[in-house]
């Protein structure tokens, strides 16, 4: 596990642009034994598209044109600030309005029924949300790394803090 960690870091900080951040954090989930990864920045300003870089089969551009980030339960809850939360499609999701169960319903359609994401806000107001997302509702890896819920929030701290990660510099 901690070599996992040790070359993700060296690889981002490594990384110029979304395709070394990609193969980055790819190689991040293989070795969590997470087939999915995920980083979503939102924006800043209203009107701007948000960003997603990931591995999700066919899901992305589905999820991008329908515009699912709005009713996202995953993302509505790392909004409300540095969080890392486990989720998964099989959760009781009575308290969820019908159009957030929906999206994870979707979401499992497409293969993804549970993860791992951590949130995290700068001061510059921007957000960004990094999954290690599996097929499976309970990844039996996700204890683990719930332990090491701290050394995850570094790693994301990294992704967020990587020149371009969530600015123009990087071609998306």
């Amino acid at each position: 596990m901690h070599r996992v960690f040790e070359t993700l870091v060296e690889q981002l900080s490594a990384s110029v642009d979304a395709v070394d951040l990609h193969e980055a954090m790819a190689s991040a989930a293989a070795g969590f034994d997470f087939p999915f990864f995920a980083y979503f920045t939102y924006p800043s300003a209203s009107g701007d598209t948000p960003r997603l870089i990931s591995n999700y089969p066919s899901w992305t551009s589905h999820y991008l044109q329908l515009r699912y980030h709005s009713v996202d339960p995953v993302i509505l809850r790392g909004l409300r600030g540095w969080d890392t939360f486990d989720w998964g499609v099989d959760r009781d999701h009575r308290y969820l309005p019908t159009s957030q169960q929906e999206v994870l319903e979707k979401a499992a359609e497409f293969g993804i029924r549970g993860g791992l994401t951590m949130s995290m806000h700068d001061h510059r107001g921007r957000f960004a949300a990094l999954t290690f997302a599996s097929n499976e509702a309970h990844p039996p890896l996700l204890r683990s790394l719930t332990r090491y819920e701290k050394a995850m929030q570094l790693v994301a701290i990294n992704v967020i803090s990587m020149p371009g990660a969530g600015s123009p510099k990087i071609a998306w």
